[in-house]
């Protein structure tokens, strides 16, 4: 059998074991979803201030139907110290909770991920499940931004949660995190 262009009539190309020789182009998920979905949002937040060390100051609970998938996390601090990323069970109880409003990708369009998305000094009540993964922030990167990126991402199925508790007893955070909903 040959594989022949219909309009040229030229033969494709074959290597010597046996493959065809193509060319393409290839656009990673969360791109494609961006431009044919509009469903890839940035969720940020400035001038965190965690009461103390340990304490949630981050929570994302879906409340769709759907998946939604953390691909990136960014974030600063001005002294060194560790966000883990964990799930978590449990209500949350919130001590100055500030919803965070989702921006969207596709700027101009109003989707918007269906989840409770809240920053907070000292969010209680909740169960740890785990430890997804831990972004350390030196001493010798403070107030510069650091970038954990996850080959898989962090998905968040219907009715689960995730949160961000910070390690140290002082140091105000900020930061921006990137998640996809799985259409």
């Amino acid at each position: 059998m040959e594989i022949r262009d219909p309009n040229s009539h030229q033969g494709a190309k074959v290597n010597v074991f046996g493959q065809l020789l193509t060319e393409s182009v290839t656009n990673p998920e969360d791109r494609h979803i961006n431009i044919e979905h509009k469903k890839v949002w940035s969720l940020s937040f400035r001038g965190i201030d965690p009461v103390g060390a340990g304490d949630i100051f981050f929570y994302f609970k879906n409340t769709d139907s759907v998946e939604y998938v953390f691909t990136d996390f960014r974030g600063s601090t001005t002294v060194a110290g560790y966000v883990d990323i964990i799930a978590v069970s449990g209500t949350p109880a919130f001590t100055a909770g500030v919803d965070i409003t989702p921006v969207n990708r596709y700027v101009g369009s109003s989707n918007a991920p269906i989840a409770t998305i809240k920053t907070d000094t000292d969010t209680t009540g909740l169960t740890d499940e785990g430890i997804l993964f831990t972004m350390d922030i030196s001493a010798s990167s403070t107030d510069q931004l650091n970038h954990l990126r996850t080959s898989a991402g962090v998905v968040v199925p219907p009715g689960q949660a995730v949160a961000l508790r910070w390690s140290a007893a002082t140091g105000v955070l900020s930061g921006t995190l990137s998640i996809v909903a799985l259409v």
